[in-house]
């Protein structure tokens, strides 16, 4: 069960293998099964009377599989076919599935979803639920227990009037004071309106222990020590008093951790970068401004965006999107954090794998939010 994408953008796409290989109508029913047991996979989301989006679960089921017969390019094909297409939620379901065949038997499948309704977290529990699926239906195993799974309806309910609706008003307090603090803009573009944007990939081996070997000596997390160098960089690069990245926090109570949805947050963090602090510094204030903002995660996307709208409008002036950062690691990764600090010292050095990747410029396009950059950066 390998390769798992998550996307800056629309969809995200997730390749699973099945313990066994499935007949066409075997592999109908694990995702059927799937459908059925997470509200996610069945939702629409509709214009309510308020004119706002609101969800709805009761999308039809995908319209059965793509099946591909297994050629060299065969994975890549059917990524094409239904992986590249956006969803509209308002008319179909967030899922597509399709399924790559060896003569009669399905050995992989794809499953694309939108990332309206699943993140990050959710992939190892789409991992865990395929593989019990695929145990029931193809192995005989016997059936998972009936119980109640808390789902993001759940979750939204708690927030209009249960145990999470005073978490949600102290959110909204928060940032309605917050957003004073954001940056309007660290970076004018050449052109009005317009972000020349570039994609590029870089790898490194050197990452890994030098992240963990900067964690330890500054007494926190490999999250914080890669969130402080982007706002490094950006206030040298910029000469901006403030820096401001907007990081992803996973958004969930222990309630919603074993839920697929989509709950993770996008939220700014701001520090100052006048006085130019020393890197040791500069990563206390980003530990601290994120804790900030952590505990002060339960709040909407529509909600900041109308907080920060009516900020704009008090200033007269547009606050960018700026820079996005994503990232995440591996069990491996968390395994190298219990190394000694010379084993650390030891595989940076020995680190030779480096490779530097420049693609062409996307397409320009009008873009008016401003989005200096998407940094995902990935440790395994």
């Amino acid at each position: 069960m390998q390769d798992t994408r998550l996307r800056a953008g629309s969809n995200a796409l997730v390749w699973l293998t099945p313990e066994c290989p499935l007949e066409l109508g075997q592999a109908r029913r694990v995702v059927e099964l799937l459908v059925h047991r997470h509200e996610a996979f069945r939702t629409l989301i509709v214009r309510g009377p308020d004119g706002l989006p609101e969800q709805r679960t009761d999308a039809p089921a995908p319209d059965g599989l793509h099946v591909l017969d297994e050629v060299p390019d065969s994975r890549r094909s059917l990524e094409l076919a239904i992986g590249e297409t956006e969803f509209d939620l308002s008319q179909e379901g967030p899922l597509r599935v399709g399924a790559v065949r060896a003569g009669e038997r399905v050995t992989e499948l794809l499953f694309v979803i939108s990332h309206c309704v699943f993140d990050g977290h959710s992939i190892p529990l789409l991992q865990a639920e395929f593989a019990l699926a695929v145990r029931e239906v193809a192995l005989g195993a016997e059936p998972a227990a009936p119980r109640r799974r808390h789902q993001p309806l759940d979750s939204a309910l708690a927030e209009q009037s249960g145990p999470l609706a005073q978490h949600r008003a102290a959110s909204t307090a928060h940032w309605a004071r917050a957003v004073r603090e954001i940056p309007n803009r660290m970076f004018v573009p050449a052109q009005d309106d317009l972000m020349h944007h570039y994609g590029a990939t870089y790898r490194t081996d050197r990452l890994a222990p030098l992240l963990a070997l900067a964690a330890r000596r500054h007494r926190t997390t490999p999250a914080v020590v890669h969130a402080a160098t982007v706002h490094a960089l950006l206030a040298a690069l910029s000469a901006a008093p403030h820096s401001v990245v907007r990081s992803h926090f996973a958004g969930r109570t222990d309630a919603e951790a074993e839920t697929i949805g989509c709950f993770h947050c996008i939220l700014p963090v701001v520090v100052a970068t006048s006085d130019r602090p020393g890197f040791g510094a500069l990563i206390e204030r980003v530990a601290m401004q994120t804790l900030r903002a952590q505990s002060r995660y339960r709040i909407g996307y529509l909600t900041l965006r109308q907080l920060i709208s009516a900020e704009e409008r008090r200033r007269g002036v547009s606050i960018a999107d700026g820079t996005i950062v994503n990232f995440s690691f591996d069990e491996g990764f968390t395994s190298l954090q219990h190394s000694s600090e010379e084993e650390l010292l030891a595989a940076a050095d020995a680190a030779v794998g480096e490779l530097e990747l420049l693609m062409g410029r996307n397409e320009t396009t009008p873009d008016h939010r401003g989005l200096d950059s998407y940094l995902m950066t990935r440790i395994t």
